[in-house]
């Protein structure tokens, strides 16, 4: 555990210019798993074949691509209060706000600021589990392989990726 509370990327909202050749590269190229779909914010929610929360990536569709804002995951809700204040005494950040738990499929409540070089940050503390059904195949190579944009590749005389069957 980190001494902050602070453990790791949570997920990343993105903004793109066409939601279906943007789900077309992030499924089928990157292989993402769709996990849930917002009709109201037409937002998509994807994750990696290994995780086990709900999601890592917000697609939203917007007239300029970019980031929208970068989650962090912490170790507690106590945590997350305790840095929303140090955060709002430290008078550093701007558009300060907490987030009602829901507004991500699965996610408790979280705490939203901008930092001076005009980037949104999120920290939240709770997050549902999404298991993935997809088989994990292991190949020769022993490195799991689960995309279904892996096509074979050979090597002086190594097969070292196949295509999956979704």
């Amino acid at each position: 555990m980190a001494l902050t509370g602070v453990l790791r990327p949570g997920h990343i909202a993105i903004r793109v210019l066409e939601m279906e050749p943007a789900l077309k590269h992030y499924k089928d190229v990157l292989g993402l798993i769709e996990t849930a779909r917002d009709d109201k914010t037409k937002r998509v929610f994807l994750k990696a074949w290994d995780e086990h929360d709900h999601h890592s990536v917000v697609l939203r569709e917007a007239d300029e691509a970019g980031m929208d804002y970068l989650g962090w995951r912490v170790d507690s809700s106590a945590t997350l209060k305790r840095l929303a204040g140090e955060i709002e005494k430290s008078a550093l950040c701007t558009d300060m706000k907490w987030i009602p738990a829901g507004e991500h499929p699965k996610t408790g409540e979280r705490f939203r600021f901008t930092i001076r070089q005009n980037e949104d940050l999120t920290f939240f503390s709770r997050r549902g589990i999404h298991l993935t059904t997809r088989p994990l195949f292991l190949q020769p190579t022993g490195l799991p392989f689960c995309s279904r944009a892996l096509r074979p590749v050979t090597f002086p005389g190594k097969r070292i990726g196949r295509k999956m069957n979704a």
